[in-house]
């Protein structure tokens, strides 16, 4: 019985031989079924490539394959094609492959299905190595959801996407060039150790660092890059949106050189309008240790406090804000790279003599926070009652708390850590 299908199925391709796409499953009208099972993974994307096998037309090459919506994509094509759910996203449109790159044996048990009508509805199938799909660079899309297809018919082509099977609302293929799309697969963004020659350092008084200033450095893919020129401080900014991958692909870094060493308050400058994100996570890289600072930007705009730290003169200290916040990318949410104030603080009040070995806290009858650092950013470590008597191990500059930067570091048993000096006195 199969080899009379296969008599059949190779006269009706010689009949075809004069049509422009090759012989493809769903051909005949069957659109892939959407189960939904990777509505979750809509617009998360993992870029550890595995080498596979690509055909084309018979024709056998390596490619490259990344994971896109849960599914296997051509590496460069995965550029191109999240380059394009990105701007539908923007423009309310909800992007989804709901089937990609389809291996030598995968398109070989479809093609057993088709032609011996056991399995798969006995749907249209090409042999393999002659399927659209083995290429990776062939896609079928979430197009029956409403406007899905019409944003596509509009806009596909800009991103190099056309439908290559008339028939087919649903396929649509990309076969650009690996550079057309600086994506976030297939690369590594670049080492920032080291400030831009041209970035000058601050004067005793500070100064603000905006995004448009040597000291500043945008990086990763410049397309998902937004340039505003009527809104930040000094009227522009730069935003991107955010990311739950493991790895950052865009990212801003200020640089932080200064003449006078000491302690400055950092303030980060927000925009309300761009910037959505709840967990933006600033990394402060200040002489020789680092402090990572989350913040919701949603909860006010203008100048934002990341705290007091303390700089040396030299190179390497920065402040870093990278586009993997841990959101996922269906929220829509974004950072916004722009202004950063740098502000010297007065010198604290020397630390306590030696002879103070214990402090007291005194608060409003609350227990106190113990936090890993000298700073309210960072969850706190535990607790301490009012009125308790702890050990006093060192005092150290910090966040300004009611007027006070001086933090003490503290034990009480196993509990170590930092409270503010300004719910604490000596005792000695």
């Amino acid at each position: 019985m199969r080899t009379q299908q296969l008599v059949a199925l190779f006269f009706f391709s010689v009949a075809l031989g004069a049509c422009e796409h090759e012989l493809d499953d769903g051909a005949d009208h069957f659109e892939p079924v959407d189960d939904y099972a990777n509505l979750e993974e809509q617009g998360v994307y993992d870029c550890t490539e595995r080498a596979d096998s690509g055909y084309r037309q018979g024709a056998r090459f390596a490619i490259s394959v990344v994971r896109v919506d849960a599914k296997p994509v051509e590496v460069d094509t995965a550029n191109a094609y999240i380059a394009l759910q990105d701007a539908a996203r923007r423009d309310g449109v909800n992007l989804r492959v709901v089937s990609g790159f389809r291996t030598n044996d995968e398109q070989d048990y479809l093609y057993g299905c088709y032609v011996d009508c056991n399995c798969n509805s006995c749907n249209l199938a090409a042999a393999p190595g002659y399927s659209n799909h083995q290429s990776g660079h062939a896609l079928d899309l979430n197009t029956a959801e409403s406007g899905v297809l019409t944003w596509l018919n509009r806009n596909g082509g800009r991103f190099g996407f056309s439908r290559t099977v008339p028939s087919e609302t649903w396929h649509w293929e990309w076969w650009g060039a690996a550079g057309d799309f600086e994506g976030p697969c297939g690369h590594v963004p670049a080492p920032t150790n080291v400030a831009p020659t041209d970035c000058a350092a601050l004067p005793a008084a500070g100064g603000i660092i905006d995004d448009g200033d040597n000291c500043f450095t945008p990086g990763g893919p410049s397309q998902y890059l937004r340039s505003v020129g009527d809104a930040g401080h000094d009227g522009d900014l730069i935003w991107t949106g955010v990311t739950a991958s493991p790895a950052p692909d865009n990212f801003g870094v200020w640089w932080i050189k200064v003449q006078q060493p000491g302690p400055y308050r950092l303030e980060a400058y927000i925009n309300r309008d761009y910037a959505s994100s709840r967990q933006a996570k600033y990394s402060i890289r200040h002489n020789g240790r680092t402090d990572l600072i989350t913040l919701d930007l949603t909860a006010a705009g203008n100048f934002r406090s990341l705290g007091v730290f303390d700089f040396a003169v030299g190179e390497g200290q920065q402040v870093r804000l990278d586009d993997n916040t841990g959101e996922h990318g269906s929220l829509g949410r974004q950072v916004t790279f722009d202004g950063l104030r740098v502000t010297p603080v007065a010198t604290p009040p020397p630390a306590p003599p030696p002879t103070c070995t214990q402090v007291r806290v005194q608060t409003d009858g609350a227990p106190l926070n113990v936090r890993p650092s000298a700073s309210t950013q960072q969850a706190p470590r535990g607790t301490i009652a009012n009125g308790a008597v702890v050990g006093r191990l060192s005092t150290a500059v910090g966040q300004e708390v009611r007027g006070n930067q001086s933090w003490h570091e503290v034990q009480q048993g196993a509990l170590r850590g930092y409270i503010s000096a300004a719910f604490a006195s000596c005792v000695n």
